[in-house]
Protein backbone atom coordinates (compact mmCIF):
# COMPACT_ATOMS: atom_id res chain seq x y z
CA UNK A 1 0.00 0.00 0.00
CA UNK A 2 1.49 2.92 -1.03
CA UNK A 3 1.25 6.02 1.15
CA UNK A 4 -0.61 8.25 -1.21
CA UNK A 5 -3.35 5.91 -0.83
CA UNK A 6 -3.17 5.38 2.93
CA UNK A 7 -2.90 9.32 3.65
CA UNK A 8 -6.27 9.44 1.06
CA UNK A 9 -8.10 6.62 2.71
CA UNK A 10 -6.71 8.59 6.18
CA UNK A 11 -8.69 12.08 4.55
CA UNK A 12 -11.83 10.25 3.91
CA UNK A 13 -12.00 8.76 7.66
CA UNK A 14 -10.75 12.55 9.25
CA UNK A 15 -13.42 13.88 6.68
CA UNK A 16 -16.13 12.05 8.59
CA UNK A 17 -15.48 13.74 11.83
CA UNK A 18 -15.35 17.08 10.26
CA UNK A 19 -18.63 16.90 8.77
CA UNK A 20 -21.13 19.26 9.77
CA UNK A 21 -24.37 17.45 9.10
CA UNK A 22 -25.56 17.33 12.45
CA UNK A 23 -24.72 20.84 13.57
CA UNK A 24 -27.80 21.93 13.43
CA UNK A 25 -29.27 19.40 15.99
CA UNK A 26 -26.52 20.27 18.44
CA UNK A 27 -27.55 24.03 18.44
CA UNK A 28 -31.49 22.79 18.08
CA UNK A 29 -30.87 20.48 21.32
CA UNK A 30 -28.51 23.65 23.32
CA UNK A 31 -31.02 26.29 22.25
CA UNK A 32 -34.67 25.04 22.55
CA UNK A 33 -34.45 24.27 26.64
CA UNK A 34 -33.59 27.91 27.12
CA UNK A 35 -35.78 29.61 25.01
CA UNK A 36 -38.70 27.14 25.93
CA UNK A 37 -37.98 28.10 29.76
CA UNK A 38 -38.15 31.40 28.74
CA UNK A 39 -41.41 31.21 27.00
CA UNK A 40 -42.57 29.60 29.57
CA UNK A 41 -41.60 32.07 32.27
CA UNK A 42 -43.06 34.62 30.01
CA UNK A 43 -46.38 33.00 30.08
CA UNK A 44 -46.55 32.16 33.77
CA UNK A 45 -45.41 35.51 34.57
CA UNK A 46 -48.05 37.17 32.44
CA UNK A 47 -50.84 34.88 33.59
CA UNK A 48 -49.92 35.28 37.50
CA UNK A 49 -49.86 39.44 36.97
CA UNK A 50 -53.18 39.64 34.91
CA UNK A 51 -54.55 37.57 37.75
CA UNK A 52 -53.28 40.17 40.40
CA UNK A 53 -54.42 43.07 38.18
CA UNK A 54 -57.85 41.50 38.06
CA UNK A 55 -58.14 40.71 41.64
CA UNK A 56 -57.22 44.72 42.31
CA UNK A 57 -59.39 46.05 40.30
CA UNK A 58 -62.57 44.17 41.47
CA UNK A 59 -61.32 45.02 45.08
CA UNK A 60 -61.29 48.71 44.10
CA UNK A 61 -64.61 48.84 42.43
CA UNK A 62 -66.04 46.49 45.22
CA UNK A 63 -64.39 49.42 47.98
CA UNK A 64 -65.93 51.91 46.05
CA UNK A 65 -69.41 50.60 46.54
CA UNK A 66 -68.78 49.81 50.05
CA UNK A 67 -67.51 52.93 50.85
CA UNK A 68 -70.97 55.11 49.96
CA UNK A 69 -72.42 53.10 52.71
CA UNK A 70 -74.59 50.69 49.80
CA UNK A 71 -74.13 48.50 51.85
CA UNK A 72 -74.15 49.43 55.78
CA UNK A 73 -74.38 46.11 57.90
CA UNK A 74 -72.29 43.69 55.15
CA UNK A 75 -71.27 40.25 55.55
CA UNK A 76 -67.93 38.29 54.82
CA UNK A 77 -69.89 36.10 52.19
CA UNK A 78 -71.55 39.41 51.34
CA UNK A 79 -67.92 40.98 50.16
CA UNK A 80 -66.63 38.30 49.07
CA UNK A 81 -69.32 37.74 46.16
CA UNK A 82 -69.17 41.10 45.05
CA UNK A 83 -65.24 41.13 44.73
CA UNK A 84 -66.17 37.68 42.67
CA UNK A 85 -68.73 39.01 40.92
CA UNK A 86 -66.73 41.88 39.28
CA UNK A 87 -66.48 41.52 35.24
CA UNK A 88 -62.84 40.96 35.91
CA UNK A 89 -63.16 37.94 37.68
CA UNK A 90 -66.26 36.75 36.83
CA UNK A 91 -66.78 36.84 32.69
CA UNK A 92 -62.90 35.15 33.00
CA UNK A 93 -60.78 32.12 34.26
CA UNK A 94 -58.70 34.60 36.21
CA UNK A 95 -59.97 33.08 39.32
CA UNK A 96 -61.74 29.93 39.18
CA UNK A 97 -63.77 29.13 41.85
CA UNK A 98 -63.48 32.23 43.46
CA UNK A 99 -65.62 31.67 46.23
CA UNK A 100 -63.86 28.79 47.50
CA UNK A 101 -60.20 30.35 47.34
CA UNK A 102 -61.00 34.03 48.15
CA UNK A 103 -60.62 35.37 52.11
CA UNK A 104 -61.50 38.76 53.00
CA UNK A 105 -60.51 40.48 55.80
CA UNK A 106 -61.91 43.96 56.83
CA UNK A 107 -60.94 46.08 59.99
CA UNK A 108 -60.95 49.23 60.94
CA UNK A 109 -57.73 51.01 61.49
CA UNK A 110 -57.07 53.29 65.16
CA UNK A 111 -56.22 56.64 63.54
CA UNK A 112 -54.11 57.65 66.99
CA UNK A 113 -51.63 54.24 66.37
CA UNK A 114 -52.49 53.75 62.25
CA UNK A 115 -51.50 49.46 63.76
CA UNK A 116 -52.00 48.13 60.26
CA UNK A 117 -52.91 44.03 59.74
CA UNK A 118 -50.57 41.26 60.46
CA UNK A 119 -47.79 40.70 58.00
CA UNK A 120 -49.41 37.21 57.11
CA UNK A 121 -52.55 37.54 55.15
CA UNK A 122 -55.46 34.70 56.61
CA UNK A 123 -55.61 32.66 53.05
CA UNK A 124 -57.99 29.73 52.16
CA UNK A 125 -56.56 26.75 53.19
CA UNK A 126 -57.01 24.05 50.62
CA UNK A 127 -55.59 21.12 52.36
CA UNK A 128 -57.51 17.81 52.69
CA UNK A 129 -60.19 18.03 55.29
CA UNK A 130 -58.46 21.94 56.19
CA UNK A 131 -60.65 23.90 58.73
CA UNK A 132 -60.70 27.31 57.46
CA UNK A 133 -59.39 30.30 59.40
CA UNK A 134 -61.20 32.73 60.75
CA UNK A 135 -60.34 36.52 59.01
CA UNK A 136 -61.06 39.67 60.59
CA UNK A 137 -63.98 41.23 59.58
CA UNK A 138 -64.98 44.54 61.11
CA UNK A 139 -67.01 46.72 59.07
CA UNK A 140 -66.85 49.67 61.04
CA UNK A 141 -68.49 52.77 62.15
CA UNK A 142 -69.09 55.70 60.11
CA UNK A 143 -65.94 58.00 59.49
CA UNK A 144 -63.82 55.56 60.45
CA UNK A 145 -60.58 54.45 58.63
CA UNK A 146 -61.09 50.75 56.89
CA UNK A 147 -58.64 48.75 55.82
CA UNK A 148 -59.40 45.67 53.25
CA UNK A 149 -56.97 42.79 51.82
CA UNK A 150 -58.52 39.96 49.91
CA UNK A 151 -56.27 36.67 49.48
CA UNK A 152 -56.84 34.33 46.81
CA UNK A 153 -54.85 30.69 46.86
CA UNK A 154 -54.33 29.90 42.99
CA UNK A 155 -52.65 27.23 41.49
CA UNK A 156 -49.37 28.00 38.81
CA UNK A 157 -49.98 26.72 34.94
CA UNK A 158 -46.23 25.38 34.91
CA UNK A 159 -45.70 24.60 38.64
CA UNK A 160 -42.31 22.52 37.93
CA UNK A 161 -40.64 25.00 35.69
CA UNK A 162 -39.36 28.85 35.90
CA UNK A 163 -41.11 30.86 38.15
CA UNK A 164 -44.04 28.58 39.46
CA UNK A 165 -41.70 26.60 40.59
CA UNK A 166 -39.67 28.69 42.92
CA UNK A 167 -43.04 30.57 44.15
CA UNK A 168 -43.89 30.06 48.11
CA UNK A 169 -46.84 27.26 47.61
CA UNK A 170 -48.82 26.03 50.13
CA UNK A 171 -49.81 22.40 51.09
CA UNK A 172 -52.09 22.38 48.57
CA UNK A 173 -49.47 23.76 45.72
CA UNK A 174 -50.98 27.14 45.46
CA UNK A 175 -49.61 30.11 45.79
CA UNK A 176 -51.30 33.81 47.41
CA UNK A 177 -52.41 36.66 45.38
CA UNK A 178 -52.55 39.17 47.54
CA UNK A 179 -54.82 42.71 47.19
CA UNK A 180 -55.02 45.54 49.99
CA UNK A 181 -56.96 49.13 49.78
CA UNK A 182 -57.83 51.23 52.39
CA UNK A 183 -61.44 53.74 52.73
CA UNK A 184 -63.35 55.70 54.75
CA UNK A 185 -66.87 54.89 55.91
CA UNK A 186 -68.83 57.77 54.84
CA UNK A 187 -71.22 59.32 57.14
CA UNK A 188 -74.94 57.65 56.66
Amino acid sequence: MSIRRLTSAFGRWARRFRAEDGNASVEFVVVFPVLFLMLVNAAESGYMLARSVMLDRALDITVRTLRIGTFPSITHDQLKGLICNEEGLKGTNMMVNCDSVLKVELRPIDTDTFQPLNNSPTCVDRGPGAVQPVADFFPGQKNELMLVRACAVVDPIFPLTGVGFYLPKDSSGGFQLVAMSAFVNEPR
